[in-house]
Protein backbone atom coordinates (compact mmCIF):
# COMPACT_ATOMS: atom_id res chain seq x y z
CA UNK A 1 0.00 0.00 0.00
CA UNK A 2 1.24 3.24 -0.39
CA UNK A 3 1.37 6.46 1.96
CA UNK A 4 -1.43 7.73 1.09
CA UNK A 5 -3.55 5.01 1.15
CA UNK A 6 -2.31 4.33 4.96
CA UNK A 7 -3.15 8.29 5.61
CA UNK A 8 -6.40 7.68 3.95
CA UNK A 9 -7.25 4.99 6.19
CA UNK A 10 -6.05 5.72 9.32
CA UNK A 11 -8.51 9.53 8.78
CA UNK A 12 -11.43 6.67 7.82
CA UNK A 13 -11.23 4.66 11.12
CA UNK A 14 -10.67 8.21 12.70
CA UNK A 15 -13.85 9.43 11.60
CA UNK A 16 -15.93 6.34 12.13
CA UNK A 17 -14.64 6.50 15.82
CA UNK A 18 -16.04 9.75 16.01
CA UNK A 19 -19.40 8.75 14.94
CA UNK A 20 -19.55 5.27 16.49
CA UNK A 21 -18.93 7.67 19.80
CA UNK A 22 -21.78 10.06 19.01
CA UNK A 23 -24.08 6.91 20.16
CA UNK A 24 -25.40 7.28 23.67
CA UNK A 25 -24.72 3.80 24.40
CA UNK A 26 -21.47 3.35 23.26
CA UNK A 27 -20.57 6.97 24.82
CA UNK A 28 -21.47 5.61 28.50
CA UNK A 29 -19.17 3.36 28.51
CA UNK A 30 -16.43 5.38 26.98
CA UNK A 31 -16.41 8.40 28.69
CA UNK A 32 -14.61 7.11 31.54
CA UNK A 33 -12.44 5.86 30.16
CA UNK A 34 -11.35 8.85 27.75
CA UNK A 35 -11.27 10.85 31.04
CA UNK A 36 -8.93 8.70 32.41
CA UNK A 37 -6.65 8.87 29.50
CA UNK A 38 -6.65 12.28 29.12
CA UNK A 39 -5.96 12.84 32.80
CA UNK A 40 -2.69 10.50 32.52
CA UNK A 41 -1.51 12.19 29.45
CA UNK A 42 -1.79 15.46 30.76
CA UNK A 43 0.26 14.49 34.34
CA UNK A 44 2.47 13.11 31.47
CA UNK A 45 2.85 15.97 29.89
CA UNK A 46 2.89 18.48 33.13
CA UNK A 47 3.18 16.16 36.15
CA UNK A 48 2.03 17.06 39.82
CA UNK A 49 4.84 18.37 42.17
CA UNK A 50 5.56 16.58 45.35
CA UNK A 51 2.81 16.87 48.13
CA UNK A 52 3.64 19.29 50.67
CA UNK A 53 4.29 17.56 54.34
CA UNK A 54 1.56 18.31 57.06
CA UNK A 55 2.91 20.48 59.91
CA UNK A 56 3.13 17.89 62.97
CA UNK A 57 0.33 18.79 65.88
CA UNK A 58 1.83 19.44 68.93
CA UNK A 59 0.50 16.70 71.43
CA UNK A 60 2.41 17.90 74.27
CA UNK A 61 -0.16 20.99 74.96
CA UNK A 62 -3.37 20.94 76.68
CA UNK A 63 -5.79 23.96 76.11
CA UNK A 64 -6.60 25.99 79.61
CA UNK A 65 -9.96 26.72 77.96
CA UNK A 66 -12.80 24.31 78.93
CA UNK A 67 -15.46 24.67 75.52
CA UNK A 68 -18.97 25.32 77.11
CA UNK A 69 -22.47 24.04 75.72
CA UNK A 70 -24.95 27.13 76.04
CA UNK A 71 -28.40 26.15 76.20
CA UNK A 72 -30.76 26.68 73.22
CA UNK A 73 -34.32 27.08 73.94
CA UNK A 74 -36.07 25.16 71.22
CA UNK A 75 -39.81 26.41 69.28
CA UNK A 76 -42.36 24.11 69.00
CA UNK A 77 -44.31 25.24 66.39
CA UNK A 78 -48.07 23.73 66.06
Amino acid sequence: MTKRNILISIASLFVLAALLYQIPAINTRLAWRIEVAKTYAKNIINPVGDVPTAIPNPTGTKSSTIPTITPTHAVVQT
